[in-house]
């Protein structure tokens, strides 16, 4: 497994879909972020999905974004750089 797959006080999430003939797969993808009820990730290819108490999500990476960008601005600047001051 990637690194920072142990999430929710311990619990490894393993999880594998198959959505719009994408496989969507915990085992080799990265963790971004954990939330109290939701992970987000990121695959080998670049794409990003979310997994949530009603499953599995894919996001663009706008959504991402946007998502991570009130989540967790740390993790928002280590995945996509840093940004203009307000």
């Amino acid at each position: 497994m990637k690194q920072n797959t142990k999430i929710n006080k311990g619990v490894i999430i393993i999880m594998k879909a198959i959505i719009n003939n994408k496989m969507y797969d915990t085992t080799t993808s990265t963790v971004l972020y954990t939330g109290a009820t939701e992970t987000l990730w990121k695959t080998e290819n670049g794409s990003y999905f979310k997994i949530t108490p009603l499953g599995l999500e894919p996001m663009t990476e706008d959504e991402t974004k946007a998502y991570l960008g009130v989540k967790d601005a740390d993790a928002y600047i280590k995945e996509f750089g840093e940004v203009e001051l307000a």
